[in-house]
């Protein structure tokens, strides 16, 4: 046990004494601290001069001054420990906008409470024998704020693939100790992260993203706001070239199982949208596109879900691999492009955002829902309540609600005849005021421009 005795302190906090010790592979500490009594006071974070000390080890607990004097009376002065907790998190599945947001949320918090904190790159695969992990606690994240994307990468890499693979991760878990496992992602990487913390009793914290919008128990999955509103901008966008040359265009865009992402469109002036929910017909389509490109003026614009299910048109199946089993159809837009164009003999031409939609910089509302939940799952950790996903409440504010719950199989969260008025092909107005409320954009009114392009179209 070494002893430094220090006469004073910052914010006229008297230091008593500084002891730290070495004890079963951490470090402790007792800083004993002499001030002005108040009704409660956070523990002391740093020491005078020894910043740098205590920066480097971090903080073991907190200990309240009234808790403290209802223990001991005013006439002892506190004892208060710190220790150095160890949590690591990375991003799995897709890219979705505010990934990096939320990463600055976990990490800065993390930080501030002088913790260390790792970053796994490409998601599960960096706990496996070849992958990377890296040391964020003193690492200047600032740039990744408002940046879309995620500075860890990604990977769909399955920890439950095989029994050799989540041998190999819960080694990794074993050998560095952590105490806290945050992993970012949606259903399938969430799901993984519930299984293995049931079986294996892991100290995980879930903390969800997709652009799909399809787990269970949030108001909204960060991520999807950006998308939505990408989405939105680029539906509008290409109205407005549709309407120049007197085309049609049909927009293929991600969604998985779930159409909320391709809902998103209306915000824009989609005129039919097809969600993979339920089959619909392609001459339901062609009859609802006929008479949407004749009301606008001799334009529109379709927009289709990579896996909708239209008639008996053909996906194409994608070549990527997926651990997960996952079969990714896209390209509908191809034979759906061809059918209308045959049918209407208008020009008909596609366009794919792709990824444009999931790697865009958050929009404001996005960026500071994810940084909050980010740093709600910091504080789980630190309370040990374990086995909990941070959800996004209605207020935007972020809850904690059981893993369990939010990745089961029946609570997964698509498009209802509630949402969606799947006879017309658009959103019910509640929907619309959904989406309206998470993106900032407005379209309970037609625009003062299309208004005035109806006086010329014809």
């Amino acid at each position: 046990m070494e002893t430094t005795v220090h006469p004073t302190a910052r914010n006229k906090e008297r230091i008593i004494a500084l002891t730290f010790e070495l004890v079963g592979g951490r470090i402790q500490y007792e800083v004993v601290v002499a001030r002005k009594i108040h009704a409660t006071h956070r523990a002391l974070h740093y020491c005078y001069g020894h910043d740098t000390f205590l920066s480097q080890y971090g903080l073991l607990s907190t200990y309240t001054l009234s808790s403290y004097i209802a223990d001991h009376g005013k006439s002892q002065p506190p004892v208060v420990q710190y220790e150095r907790m160890k949590i690591i998190v990375f991003t799995g599945g897709g890219i979705a906008p505010a990934l990096n947001a939320t990463l600055y949320g976990i990490i800065t918090e993390a930080q501030k409470r002088h913790w260390q904190v790792f970053g796994g790159l490409f998601g599960w695969a960096s706990l496996l024998p070849h992958g990377k992990i890296i040391d964020l606690s003193h690492t200047d994240i600032r740039s990744i704020q408002k940046q879309g994307g995620s500075f860890l990468r990604s990977s769909r890499t399955n920890p439950l693939r095989n029994a050799a693979t989540t041998s190999s991760i819960l080694r990794t878990i074993e050998r560095y100790r952590f105490d806290g496992i945050i992993p970012i992602g949606g259903d399938d990487t969430l799901g993984a992260a519930h299984r293995l913390a049931a079986q294996h009793h892991l100290p995980i914290i879930g903390v969800p993203k997709t652009v799909d919008n399809d787990l269970a128990c949030t108001y909204f999955t960060p991520g999807f706001p950006t998308a939505a509103a990408t989405l939105a901008r680029y539906t509008d966008a290409l109205k407005q070239a549709a309407y120049g040359a007197k085309r049609i265009f049909v927009i293929e865009v991600m969604g998985g199982k779930a159409g909320w992402l391709s809902t998103a469109s209306a915000l824009g002036g989609a005129d039919c949208i097809i969600p993979p929910e339920r089959p619909v017909s392609l001459a339901r389509i062609i009859a609802l596109t006929k008479k949407r490109y004749k009301e606008n003026g001799s334009h529109a614009v379709v927009v289709v879900a990579h896996q909708a299910r239209i008639g008996n048109l053909q996906s194409t199946y994608a070549v990527q691999h997926d651990a997960y089993g996952i079969k990714r159809a896209h390209l509908i837009s191809i034979p759906l492009r061809d059918a209308i164009e045959k049918s209407l003999g208008i020009e008909t031409l596609i366009a794919l955002p792709a990824n444009i939609v999931s790697a865009a910089d958050p929009i404001p509302r996005d960026q500071t829902s994810a940084e909050a939940i980010g740093r709600y799952a910091v504080g789980l950790i630190a309370k040990k309540c374990y086995g909990y996903m941070v959800a996004v409440g209605k207020t935007f504010h972020p809850i904690a609600v059981p893993l369990a719950a939010a990745v089961a199989k029946e609570a997964y969260h698509a498009l209802t005849p509630q949402d969606f008025d799947f006879k017309n092909l658009r959103p019910r107005p509640s929907l619309l005021r959904y989406l309206e409320a998470i993106t900032g954009i407005s379209r309970s009114t037609e625009k003062p421009y299309t208004r005035f392009l109806k006086k010329f179209a014809s």
